[in-house]
């Protein structure tokens, strides 16, 4: 990122709802250590606070399609848990039904229903 660019950070409001954020790059530092170079940034909320973020340690989006795609995979992995866990609970409790359900009709089974049709 560059300074003047903007950003995206999630952030939890009030009641555990996480909102995202608009954020501009204020000041980009590069730090020279022995261990190598590190960058992190000053950015500025919509608030116009100014605090550092560090990309090694916070998650931060440069577009919102980057968030967008991250957001909408975290809550297909949500959706797909809740599935997976209402299907164990089906075969645990109502799978002998569903075999039942599953087992292919015999042509003594479609006469059956042709009488039961007439």
């Amino acid at each position: 990122m560059d300074v003047g660019d903007i950003a995206y950070i999630r952030v939890s409001a009030r009641g555990g709802n996480q909102q995202l954020m608009p954020i501009k790059v204020a000041e980009k530092i590069i730090r020279h250590t022995l261990e190598g170079s590190v960058t992190s940034y000053i950015i500025r909320s919509p608030t116009g606070e100014d605090y550092e973020l560090d990309p090694e340690r916070e998650e931060f989006f440069t577009s919102i399609d980057d968030a967008k795609k991250t957001i909408t995979n975290e809550a297909m992995v949500t959706v797909d848990k809740v599935i997976e866990q209402a299907k164990r609970l089906e075969q645990k409790y109502f799978g002998r039904d569903i075999m039942k359900q599953d087992t292919p009709l015999t042509a003594r089974d479609h006469d059956n229903i042709d009488t039961i049709a007439s």
